[in-house]
């Protein structure tokens, strides 16, 4: 499938994509980071559907969540998993410790992420780590690298080139760490965004709903019976 759906409204892309990640096999609470931290990306005018879709498939093929570590080195922190690192794991784990670590001269790395857009997402915002931090990654299948700034106030520094690097980086490289300056301003979406809605890529979304989909109990005779749903018999 080819082309755009849409204009799928904030809320919709908050109910959709989360139920998406428990559908994944996210813990519920990681399913609503990963709505919030894509709805972050709508708002600097990102399409969070590419980079929500290979997470959802990565998490689903393998990657890792668990039985993560921190190795910490004079330089670094690094967080580090056995295989790929998700994305849907690490970027809320790093927002924590970036937040209870701000004052600390290292950085954080995040070693192989496997969709590294989705880590901008997660720390971007109004409940982002306090401070200003400067993201630089490098796909671990070479190439140049890139960097984004997150400001003082939780906004997204990224042009929408960079934007289409990253979200075909993974798995890939990424070093966080304190921003001397405040970056210039800011790229946000256009005002019809928060009135109508974001158009997302189409396969991305027909990828999307099938994990909404996973999240949903199958419905029976019995069940019906007994409540649930509005049937001949409406029990609500």
């Amino acid at each position: 499938m080819t082309g755009r759906h849409g204009p799928v409204p904030l809320n919709e892309i908050r109910f959709v994509f989360g139920r998406a990640g428990f559908g994944a096999g996210l813990p519920w609470g990681l399913a609503e980071d990963f709505a919030e931290a894509c709805i972050r990306l709508t708002r600097a005018g990102i399409d969070p559907g590419p980079a929500a879709a290979a997470a959802l498939v990565a998490l689903d093929e393998g990657s890792c969540g668990r039985g993560v570590d921190l190795e910490e080195t004079s330089e670094a922190v690094t967080l580090r998993a056995e295989g790929v690192l998700s994305a849907l794991h690490a970027g809320p784990a790093a927002g924590d410790w970036l937040a209870c670590n701000r004052d600390g001269p290292k950085a954080l790395r995040l070693a192989a992420v496997d969709c590294p857009l989705l880590i901008l997402g997660s720390l971007a915002g109004p409940a982002h780590p306090p401070g200003r931090w400067a993201i630089s990654w490098r796909a671990l299948s070479g190439g140049a690298g890139d960097s984004a700034i997150i400001g003082a106030e939780g906004a997204l520094h990224l042009g929408p080139e960079a934007a289409a690097r990253l979200a075909a980086a993974g798995p890939a490289n990424i070093d966080i760490a304190p921003a001397d300056q405040e970056p210039e301003t800011a790229v946000m979406a256009p005002p019809d965004v928060f009135e109508s809605g974001v158009w997302i890529d189409a396969g991305s979304w027909t990828a999307i709903m099938a994990f909404f989909g996973c999240s949903l109990v199958p419905s029976t005779e019995a069940d019906r019976l007994a409540g649930a749903g509005a049937g001949l018999v409406d029990t609500d």
